[in-house]
């Protein structure tokens, strides 16, 4: 059994604060679940490109990182 362990995140502060753990942990699965705020997104008021820019090189360099772009509403699932 694969257990991932999943962050969720609000700023950008918090994103690399991540990648430190994925770095400390190389052998854990991370998924990066990253929304935004400003385009619905309900945990942060930071833009969504903007964050993921400033930090993919960083993400992508720890290769036990899987990220998440977006997330659904619960008014979609019915």
């Amino acid at each position: 059994m694969r257990v991932h362990v999943c962050h969720f995140f609000i700023d950008t502060t918090s994103i690399r604060q991540v990648v430190a753990i994925a770095a400390a942990n190389p052998s854990m699965p991370i998924l990066l679940q990253w929304t935004g705020g400003r385009a619905g997104g309900h945990h942060s008021y930071e833009d969504f490109h903007q964050p993921i820019l400033d930090t993919y090189g960083h993400i992508r360099r720890q290769r036990n990182i899987v990220l998440v772009a977006g997330a659904y509403s619960h008014h979609e699932l019915g």
